[in-house]
């Protein structure tokens, strides 16, 4: 059990691995909540949106021209609204990390 969890959290990092058996050697006895209850960061995953904002946002764009090729400018200012929602949307995302 505590083998399969390090390997797992670890998210194949050695130093991961070697900071939680850190946790652990704190401990008087290892217990199963012991094992439980050691955390690390690097087993943590996230899902990457990049590419789906970006097809939104290219979406966005060709919905632009053809708003405007068929002169419909209510279409073609609420597309242009999107684009600008979607870079202001990206922009702060890379602030963010």
């Amino acid at each position: 059990m505590l083998e399969t969890r390090l390997l797992t959290l670890s998210n194949g990092l050695p130093l991961a691995i070697v900071d939680m058996v850190h946790q652990i050697s704190h401990q008087p006895v290892v217990t199963k909540d012991t094992i439980r209850d050691v955390y690390h960061e690097a087993g943590v995953h996230y899902r990457d949106w990049t590419n789906v904002i970006l097809f939104i946002y290219w979406i966005a764009v060709l919905f632009r021209f053809v708003a405007l090729g068929t002169r419909s400018y209510e279409s073609y200012f609420l597309a242009g609204f999107g684009v600008t929602l979607l870079m202001i949307l990206r922009n702060v995302a890379s602030m963010l990390r």
